[in-house]
């Protein structure tokens, strides 16, 4: 009878959802974006985005946080024979961090979702740069892959830097960029 009970407490401790445990956490993040594809490619944007998810202990110095992200994204103003243009875009992903330590946490992080483009000519006309890179007002797959470093300035306060390279799926093109950036997060 001692062994079966034994077993039942292991048992019982081991198949307990941590889920109970989980702890929400609130994020933002600024980036500079950096294209990977021309006629992008030299040029700087800028984003931002807001994320929530839930803290999920895994051992006492792994964190898992699956989490939602939505963020606006600006690519900057190429400018293409004396024409300059205005792409931005929406996205909205569902994604993983894995952070690793308690104080100095580095992160590896990835997400998966829906981005919408959105196409602006200053006075000039938006078909000449379709027609010249491929890109326009359209919405795809889009996913990102990254690392981080977290400093935990307080129990539940967090703030860090990050990079990551994100690509955007179209009908007939893809767009890529490298992403630089900071963020901080609360936990709850």
């Amino acid at each position: 009878m001692r062994s079966f009970t034994r077993a039942a407490l292991v048992a019982a401790l081991v198949l307990t959802p941590t889920a109970a445990l989980a702890q929400l956490q609130v994020g933002f993040d600024v980036d500079a974006i950096f294209p990977d594809d021309e006629p992008l490619d030299e040029e700087t944007g800028y984003g931002f985005a807001g994320r929530v998810g839930l803290v999920v202990p895994g051992t006492p110095v792994l964190d898992l946080v699956p989490e939602i992200q939505v963020g606006y994204l600006d690519f900057g103003t190429p400018g293409i024979d004396g024409s300059s243009f205005d792409l931005t875009m929406v996205r909205a992903t569902a994604g993983l961090r894995a952070g690793i330590g308690t104080v100095l946490r580095p992160t590896a992080f990835g997400h998966v979702g829906w981005g919408q483009t959105s196409l602006s000519a200053n006075g000039d006309d938006i078909d000449f740069f379709e027609d010249r890179s491929g890109i326009g007002e359209e919405s795809g797959f889009t996913w990102d892959l990254g690392l981080a470093l977290d400093l935990a300035i307080l129990p539940l306060v967090t703030v860090g830097v990050h990079g990551a390279y994100n690509g955007l799926d179209l009908d007939e093109e893809s767009l890529n960029w490298w992403t630089a950036g900071a963020h901080a997060a609360v936990t709850f």
